[in-house]
């Protein structure tokens, strides 16, 4: 299965990418560990889709400790990972990566808040048709018990994204998809998180 590579951009440095990691390489002294995240790009000239490799370094600092994080979390050849990446002048830095879990992109000047998920769906599907909604539980450091959060996909004159999530989401052979979600700010409903769905990608 082919990942959407770029799935957010949080500003002109940074971004949050999707991909399958291909090789993991620790630097001699354990400072850092360099990764190759695989996934598909657009490629508005040909109109296609195209397969780009990225090389990320994750380094070990005073204050964080990323290249142990990577070693210690076991990630390596074949796992689907998010990262926070920084373009140092062509140079990829990994701020931080999730196996799943809860991205927020604050809020600027010119955008409102986004946020993204990735992890197990739950579907369930408007009565009258009108839209799909997708419960996610996501789990914090201190929470012992996941926060279930509401993402609803609505069709409108610009997208069949809740045609979409409703045709590629919903349990298959008994087993429910997993998926990266991209949504907008937290509108909470009856003291719950609630999210409107822009877009997902399904993982493997």
């Amino acid at each position: 299965m082919s990942l959407k590579l770029n799935i957010a951009k949080i500003n002109e440095k940074r971004r949050i990418v999707l991909g399958e990691v291909i090789s993991v390489k620790p630097a001699t002294g354990g400072n850092v560990v360099n990764i190759e995240l695989k996934g598909v790009v657009w490629n508005p000239g040909e109109k296609k889709e195209e397969e780009e490799v990225l090389s990320i370094a994750f380094w070990n600092n005073e204050t964080v400790k990323m290249a142990d994080r990577i070693v210690a979390a076991k990630v390596k050849e074949g796992s689907i990972i998010t990262v926070d990446v920084y373009d140092n002048e062509g140079k990829l830095i990994g701020n931080n990566f999730k196996y799943q879990g809860h991205w927020i992109i604050p809020a600027t000047d010119e955008t409102k808040e986004r946020n993204i998920f990735m992890g197990v769906v739950r579907l369930t599907e408007d009565p009258d048709g009108r839209f799909v909604r997708a419960s996610m539980p996501i789990k914090t450091k201190n929470d012992e018990e996941p926060t279930w959060v509401s993402i609803t996909f609505w069709n409108n004159e610009g997208t069949n994204v809740a045609d979409r999530a409703k045709k590629v989401l919903g349990e298959r052979d008994g087993k429910k998809a997993k998926a990266v979600i991209i949504c907008g700010e937290n509108k909470p409903y009856n003291g719950n998180p609630s999210y409107n769905g822009y877009d997902f990608v399904l993982l493997p």
